[in-house]
């Protein structure tokens, strides 16, 4: 009877180290999340809400957090940074898809905090963000990088 307790105790304690673990690994890897995003694939409104950067991925998110689709970063091709004077900060991202067509998203940051992601997606795309004094196990594509502050030609938002 009492080996049974501590048997239950040992089992149940390694349970929770390797939930723990789990939850550490996937937390690790996620260097940056923004929420109040709305996401454009190919030009298709999509019901995404949140965005996650991963050290090989861009995660994108809807709104009960469910994931919804990701971008492989070693398949990004160019970023695109718009700061427009009279609207909402986004982002394009240039990307080859599975069957090797060219595909753009936008991202357009509703809440802010676009150029704080925009700059880590740049140092992640370039493999110079460090986990402690060693580079990531990633290797980075060769992309092209844009930031543009020019006015919007949307009428909407003069």
């Amino acid at each position: 009877s009492t080996q049974r307790g501590r048997f239950a105790i040992v089992i149940l304690t390694i349970y929770i180290l390797l939930l723990s673990l789990l939850i550490l690994l996937f937390f690790w890897r996620c260097v940056i999340s923004v929420d109040n995003v709305s996401v454009t694939l190919n030009s298709e409104s999509t019901s995404i809400t949140q965005v996650r950067l991963t050290t090989t991925e861009l995660q994108l998110l809807d709104s009960d957090s469910h994931l919804h689709f990701t971008i492989p970063l070693i398949s990004v091709t160019a970023i695109e940074v718009h700061q427009p004077i009279f609207g909402t900060n986004y982002i394009d991202v240039d990307y080859t898809n599975s069957g090797g067509q060219q595909t753009k998203a936008v991202l357009t940051f509703n809440g802010g905090r676009a150029t704080e992601f925009a700059q880590t997606f740049f140092r992640i795309t370039e493999g110079s963000l460090e986990t402690g004094n060693e580079p990531l196990q990633h290797t980075a594509p060769q992309i092209h990088k844009t930031i543009s502050s020019e006015p919007t030609n949307d009428k909407k938002n003069q």
